[in-house]
């Protein structure tokens, strides 16, 4: 405006040429920035968007470790429940064997204790046939013989059986003949079993 006032057009027409052209390169600066900056928006937006490749031998061994180690807890069960299957058949096959010993005692008991109450001298029993007739009076009376354990833990048992006998009401006459004992044993066996008293 100051050269069209000086009346100097030319200089005015390139003053203006050179703020278009300068104006152009601006505007052209801002738009390629712009440009810039929305392919590199983009390019973010696409990478956060876009899932990223794995590798298939990772999921692979991923899925291999996982099965593994299913098989082994699996056979790890199995083995187990094979242990205890046959820890509970050889505990039952061991009930079994003590129920017929149990029998046998108890029967072989019953005759001895049959013939005590005929008061049939027991001189002739073995240790065995003692320790049965004391089981078997165990399942007559378990807290009298839970007692004669319990304060005689060191008498024999010929010597628990005059104890039973006693308390079976048996007289002395029937305790001598059952023992096939004198007076004089009679008494040396009871002093022995006083003085075994816990």
């Amino acid at each position: 405006q100051c050269k069209k006032l000086q009346n100097n057009r030319i200089a005015a027409a390139e003053i203006q040429d050179k703020t278009i052209s300068e104006k152009d390169s601006v505007i052209n600066i801002l738009n390629i920035n712009n440009q810039k900056l929305a392919k590199t928006q983009f390019r973010n937006f696409d990478n956060k968007n876009t899932p990223k490749e794995t590798n298939p031998w990772k999921n692979i061994l991923i899925l291999c470790f996982f099965v593994l180690v299913m098989i082994v807890v699996i056979f790890f069960y199995k083995t187990k429940n094979n242990l205890l299957e046959k820890e509970i058949q050889s505990l039952k096959q061991e009930v079994e064997v003590e129920k017929k010993r149990n029998k046998k005692f108890i029967q072989a008991g019953e005759i001895l204790y049959n013939q005590v109450i005929n008061n049939t001298p027991i001189s002739k029993w073995t240790t065995t046939d003692m320790v049965n007739f004391l089981e078997y009076y165990r399942t007559i009376k378990p807290d009298f013989v839970e007692d004669l354990d319990k304060n005689y833990p060191k008498l024999t048992p010929r010597y628990k059986i005059i104890l039973i006998l006693e308390d079976m009401g048996k007289s002395m006459e029937d305790i001598l003949l059952i023992m096939s004992f004198g007076e004089n044993a009679y008494y040396s066996a009871k002093s022995r079993i006083n003085g075994a008293k816990k």
